[in-house]
């Protein structure tokens, strides 16, 4: 991506840092980022906690964070035989002090962040479309070339994983935007 610090673990064209993110420090400073965005990264990694927690570490207090997964029943979290974890709409809420899980397990983790979206990623007639509520949609977080069309539709929204959760490969991959908190 043009204008950020694009890590890879292979001198790939355009990567800035080469770096295996399972090796922790990672190799940037506390605080260093307003933004942190790992796109197709965190199901290939062995340990999300301390991912998240290295995560937490390099972005700076109220900055954000864009995750992109699979959705645990879809053909793009089992198609990959890199995959290490698969994901659903709750999965991250152990990060979150707002939320149950994130007060019952705060133990979990020291890295603790405000769950700003959970948007669902589906295809339809050959098109992408980001599903999330009307106040998730403002400013969210979608950088070239990750922008898709977005559908603030908070009943589209709810219905959605009733339907994904029996049927499968409906809701393709999870959008979630993270707020690291101080």
């Amino acid at each position: 991506m043009p204008n950020h610090v694009n890590v890879d673990h292979v001198a790939l064209p355009g990567v800035d840092v080469v770096h295996d993110l399972t090796e922790f420090p990672w190799p940037f400073v506390d605080q260093q980022f307003d933004d942190v965005i790992l796109v197709d990264i965190l199901e290939h990694l062995p340990s999300v906690v301390k991912t998240l927690e290295e995560v937490y570490r390099i972005t700076k207090p109220d900055g954000r964070v864009l995750i992109r997964v699979p959705y645990y029943n879809s053909t793009d979290a089992s198609g990959d035989p890199t995959h290490i974890h698969f994901f659903n709409e709750c999965t991250l809420d152990f990060f979150d002090p707002g939320r149950e899980m994130g007060q019952s397990r705060a133990y979990y983790s020291s890295a603790k962040f405000h769950i700003r979206v959970v948007g669902y990623r589906v295809y339809f007639l050959r098109r992408v479309f980001l599903i999330c509520n009307g106040d998730e949609a403002k400013n969210t977080l979608m950088p070239e070339p990750y922008k898709v069309k977005l559908m603030a539709n908070a009943f589209l929204k709810k219905c959605l994983p009733y339907l994904a959760h029996p049927l499968g490969n409906i809701i393709r991959t999870l959008h979630f935007e993270l707020v690291r908190l101080p």
